[in-house]
This record gives C-alpha cells, structure tokens and sequence, in this order.
C-alpha cells in the first residue's frame, strides 16, 4: 500500500449516555493512501459515523472521549493537539459531506453566500469564476441561477451536488462522505457514484465513502473496511472481498444485497439484530447471529489475521473451497 495519508492506530472511544461513558469504538485501525477511495461499510449501529465524527471533532466535546490511538495526517499526530488547532489543519485538508447536507446550510441564506462563507473562513477573496467552475464540475449547468436559490428550493440531488462543492472550494486532499447517496433515488444515486469518481480522478482527492449500500462500494471503492459492533471485522481490496470474502459476516451482507437486486430469489436476510454497545463484551460481537459460531467464538474477540491480502477478525473464516467457501484467485 502507498504512504499512508490518513491513519488511526488502536483508537478507542466512548459516548457520555447519562453521565456514564460506553466504549463503542474499541480499538480501529485505519489507513488511507493518498487518492485512494476507501469504503467503510457496516450495518447502523457499527460505529461508522461515531469513528470519523470524532475524529475530526464533529461532535460536542463533552459528547464523547478519546480513550486511546493516535491519529497521524501527513505523520503529524493529531490528537495530541488542541481541538482548534485541529480544527485548522483538518478543516482545510479534510472535507465532510454530511448524510443530509441540506440539512447542514442555513434556509435563510443564498447559496451564493454559503460559498461566500466558505472563503472567508479558508482567508480567501471570493472567486466567482472559480465557484462555477467547481458548480459546472458537479454537473450543475445553471449556475448563475442555482447561486441565487436557497436551499430549500433544491432537489435531494442538487444538495449533494452543492455540498461536494462546497467540500472543494477549500482543495482538500481527502474527502468523507456520510452515506452519499441515501437521500437520492436510483438514477441519482448512479449519477453521483459516477461524480464522485471524476473528482476523485480529476483532483486526486482521496476519499472515505461511509455507507450500507454495496452498489456504492462496489462502484467506487478500490479498498473497503467492513466494521461490526466497533471493531474492523474485514478489510481488502474491494473486487475481491465482493468475489468471495472469507467473513461470514461480510458473506452475508453481500447474499443480502444481491438478493435484493434478485427478484427471482428468496429475499435473504441476516438473522438476529447488530449488537448495542451495552451488550459489548469480550467475545466475537458478530457471534449470537453467525451460522459458524462454536463455543469457542464466545471466548475471547478474534484477532486481526490474514488471508492473501485479506485482513479478518474471525474465528472460522471461509479458507477453503471444501468448508463451504469459495477459492481465491
């Protein structure tokens, strides 16, 4: 793998719920080369958003806790740093596109103005030319007009569209974006799937598309972080782990997918419920919903091992063709 842009090494955090703190990430460790997409994928309730919100210090201060791990951008520790000094760095190097960014703008103030805004804040003169430039480059064509709207007045595609915008006036080298297309219908959510991989190509921005969609993952990811109940349950290189992964979990999020797309075929569905942090404990968070499962699964939370390039915490994994797997290429 390429220099690290991004990393997170053991990093652990826990939520304030009523004046107590829940561990609910428990240790990741995360690395993000420059221009690489990388997915993370999970089912709600896996600490997807928890992670990458804290951080880059998105949520109350008093929300939550860093309990251990380092953060390295560009090998600078981060953590360590005082959260607007973090604030400087990381607002200008790492864009966040929010799972409803309509949401996230003012409905009282132009669109124009949120891009005025965005310069001031970078110490920039506005650069009209270049605001549409960005616009024309998202696939929007009526600039002039668009600028003058507010956000209300604007479609679910048109908000992604204006917020991935907005993320490039700043030319961050990384990009994360929370669940990009769950607002969208079908066809948009194609057309952004091909946005993000332009400006992905065109500026080499390397990205973290955060989603539960594995059309998404599949499309414009070139590695993915696969997470279950705050922990990295497997991670490769994307074409392979969608070709035969050697998690049962990952398996079975992908037989859901595709049963989905299959009208033809049973709908398939994961037994059980993803498990709530206040049932964490020191055994296989994935193993009261596993077909594999043995008594040793409730023993202890498997390690990190690997299996030609693909990295699993497993304790039966899929290795073999004969055990009900698939060969690897």
């Amino acid at each position: 793998m390429a220099e690290a842009l991004l990393a997170l090494k053991a990093y652990r955090v826990s939520l304030k719920i009523s004046d107590k703190y829940l561990e609910v990430i428990r240790g990741i460790d995360l690395k993000l080369a420059k221009g690489e997409v990388l997915g993370i994928i999970g089912e709600s309730g896996s600490g997807k958003s928890v992670l990458l919100k804290t951080m880059l210090g998105l949520m109350d201060y008093d929300s939550y806790r860093v309990d251990s791990g380092t953060l390295l951008y560009e090998g600078e520790s981060m953590l360590e740093l005082p959260i607007k000094k973090r604030y400087q760095i990381l607002g200008r190097s790492i864009a966040y596109i929010f799972q409803n960014p309509k949401q996230s703008l003012s409905q009282r103030k132009t669109i124009q103005y949120h891009f005025k805004e965005q310069f001031k804040v970078l110490g920039k003169p506005y650069d009209a030319s270049y605001v549409k430039q960005l616009l024309s480059d998202v696939g929007i064509e009526n600039q002039t007009t668009l600028l003058k709207q507010y956000p209300y007045q604007l479609s679910g595609g048109q908000g992604q569209r204006i917020a991935l915008a907005l993320a490039l006036v700043a030319q961050p080298k990384v990009i994360i974006a929370d669940e990009p297309t769950s607002a969208i219908d079908a066809t948009l959510k194609l057309k952004m799937m091909k946005l993000l991989k332009q400006i992905n190509e065109k500026y080499g921005t390397a990205m973290i598309i955060v989603t539960h969609d594995f059309d998404v993952i599949h499309h414009i990811t070139q590695r993915v972080v696969v997470m279950y109940g705050g922990l990295v349950m497997n991670e490769g290189d994307t074409q392979a782990l969608m070709k035969a992964s050697v998690h049962p979990y990952t398996r079975g999020l992908i037989t859901c997918a595709e049963s989905l797309k299959d009208m033809s075929s049973t709908l398939y569905e994961l037994s059980g419920y993803p498990l709530n942090p206040l049932n964490f404990k020191e055994a296989c968070p994935f193993a009261e919903r596993c077909e594999r499962k043995t008594i040793s699964c409730e023993a202890m939370v498997p390690i990190m091992e690997t299996y030609r390039g693909e990295r699993y915490r497993c304790c039966h994994p899929y290795l073999d063709a004969n055990d009900g797997g698939l060969a690897h290429a």
